[in-house]
């Protein structure tokens, strides 16, 4: 793929035992392989390889920040990220499809090709819920104005939480007749 070069390994020259490898990654990344998760994201990859004849360790360690929206406030926010993440890699030319817990790279393949693992792993460690604690931050991010009214409407009684809950008819219930 075009402008991602520097995430393609020699496979000749990949020999047995540890390498190390950093990456920035960007918005163009992310452009390059048409995510559509996510937009705007930097972060740092640190990504440690294990060869071992045609097995490979793969170890990818990541923290950055990705642009989203607050899921508690609605506001824009840089939310941080980090991941640590170990995948396995085998070289040979039959691949077993029923696998999916292992990438597969044709032994006759001139390169080994870490952007699609990097992308993957970014993209399975994503937040679940867009939030982080943002108090400390100067200027705060927060969108005040709908905290406070997130706050009224907590402190508020629930008219019906109060009053008899449904399951309270079971209680006069004699089951043992």
């Amino acid at each position: 793929m075009q402008g991602l070069e520097h995430f393609s390994i020699q496979l000749k020259s990949l020999k047995n035992g540890a390498h190390h490898y950093h990456f920035q990654v960007g918005n163009s990344f992310f452009e390059t392989l048409e995510s559509q998760t996510i937009k705007d994201a930097n972060y740092d990859i640190e990504v440690d390889l294990e060869r071992e004849n045609k097995s490979i360790d793969i170890v990818i360690k990541g923290s950055g920040k990705i642009q989203t929206i607050c899921d508690r406030c609605t506001a824009s926010i840089s939310l941080p990220v980090t991941f640590t993440s170990r995948v396995y890699a085998q070289i040979n030319d039959n691949p077993n499809v029923d696998d999916l817990e292992t990438y597969y790279f044709d032994e006759k393949a001139p390169i080994l090709d870490l952007a699609p693992i990097v992308y993957n792993e970014i993209s399975l460690h994503l937040p679940l819920v867009n939030i982080y604690d943002c108090e400390e931050e100067e200027p705060l991010p927060c969108d005040t104005a709908t905290l406070d009214r997130l706050d009224i409407e907590e402190d508020t009684p629930d008219p019906e939480s109060e009053s008899s809950s449904p399951w309270d008819a079971l209680n006069d219930m004699n089951f043992l007749n």
